[in-house]
């Protein structure tokens, strides 16, 4: 890595992804008919079984007409609209995974016929992979399907609080399925509230300490967010600047 400009961890990062892709492969070629046996839990059992406890983990789609009315668009708060434009989007998605989940369910009672699109997904459950079906409607992720629905459901959650609660003090900025309305929202309101051409306005960042705890009081200006990553480097928290990775 070091002939590169590359950190010694990238050797790890390679060696992982390497792992991974011969440990999918090999799973993909495993046989997924028949019996378990003594035991051990057939293929039709687990996808029934997977499909109903994702079905009770993952909510119903939000009520748009609800959110309208006790979000209504407000010349002087864009995050009513924000709020509005991501339940739109996170019920197309959620449509789709509890239809298809649903369907699971009848085609292994022989209730349906499984489809290219139902087949995907029985796949995806029995091999832990997110089925393109499902990616088709989502945001990005590269989370194994059963960390997408545990991540899928912490999103829902986090704008059911905002539905039920109001506007939250600080923001999931990694749980929104469409981050720049968010961003974007956040500049129109204080364009208005300071009479500014919005074209005008740049982003300032001040990174709070990590003892911090989330919630923090909402600022007078701007907004607090919280969820943020960094790969290939790390936040140094005591002198508050970006760090080279620690080994390993």
């Amino acid at each position: 890595p070091e002939a590169f400009g590359l950190h010694a961890n990238a050797n790890l990062s390679a060696a992982i992804k390497e792992t991974m892709n011969i440990l999918d492969t090999s799973n993909s070629m495993m046989p997924k008919g028949g019996g378990g046996g003594e035991g051990l839990k057939t293929p039709d059992q687990i996808m029934d079984e997977s499909s109903k406890k994702f079905l009770v983990d993952i909510r119903p789609p939000f009520d748009i007409e609800y959110i309208s009315a006790k979000y209504a668009v407000n010349y002087n708060e864009s995050m009513n609209t924000v709020l509005n434009q991501e339940a739109l989007r996170f019920n197309k998605l959620v449509q789709r995974v509890r239809d298809s989940l649903v369907d699971i369910g009848k085609a292994v009672k022989g209730l349906v016929i499984m489809g290219p699109d139902l087949e995907e997904v029985a796949t995806g459950i029995l091999l832990n992979k997110q089925p393109e079906f499902w990616k088709k409607a989502s945001y990005p992720s590269l989370k194994p399907m059963s960390s997408y629905v545990v991540d899928l459901c912490a999103r829902l959650k986090f704008l059911t609080d905002w539905v039920d609660f109001s506007h939250p003090d600080n923001f999931w900025i990694s749980g929104f399925y469409f981050t720049q309305s968010f961003l974007t929202g956040q500049l129109q309101n204080y364009a208005r509230a300071n009479k500014l051409p919005i074209d005008t306005l740049i982003w300032t960042f001040h990174i709070m300490k990590k003892e911090i705890q989330i919630p923090h009081p909402k600022p007078d200006r701007g907004c607090i967010v919280f969820g943020l990553f960094m790969d290939g480097a790390r936040w140094d928290n005591d002198d508050q600047v970006i760090a080279e990775s620690l080994p390993k």
